[in-house]
């Protein structure tokens, strides 16, 4: 349905790829996953996917690491969910990576999902990992 990867033998199954990378995660629970390469115009392109509440953690630096973070959050967020959104408006990481752990939600109509959010970063890779909560 709307274009997921689907598997007999997994209830719930999530890829990405990013240049050399492919990553695929399965799970009995509802998961997404994204990897991202690092990009270098990724400053140019947060008027697309960061909102307001997300804005305040910008002051952190790396800025940059934080921009991919936040990316790749919202992208495995969105794999786990049935219909379009707006990565802007509609998916909220509301704590921004302390540790190797993060949160966030989805949010449209009065209908939330609270994700427990999972990251790493190796070379100029960022990968993260969502679960419903």
């Amino acid at each position: 349905k709307n274009g997921a990867p689907f598997c007999h033998h997994f209830q719930y199954i999530s890829v990405s790829h990013s240049n050399n990378y492919a990553v695929l995660v399965v799970s009995e629970n509802h998961i997404g996953i994204d990897i991202q390469h690092k990009k270098h115009n990724i400053e140019q392109l947060k008027t697309k996917f960061i909102n307001p509440i997300e804005e305040k953690y910008l002051n952190d630096k790396p800025i940059n690491n934080t921009l991919h973070f936040i990316w790749c959050a919202k992208e495995a967020i969105y794999k786990t969910l049935n219909s379009l959104c707006s990565l802007r408006d509609n998916i909220i990481i509301d704590n921004v990576f302390k540790g190797k752990k993060s949160s966030g939600y989805y949010q449209k109509n009065k209908k939330i999902k609270k994700y427990n959010l999972y990251y790493e970063k190796f070379n100029n890779y960022f990968l993260v990992l969502a679960k419903i909560k």
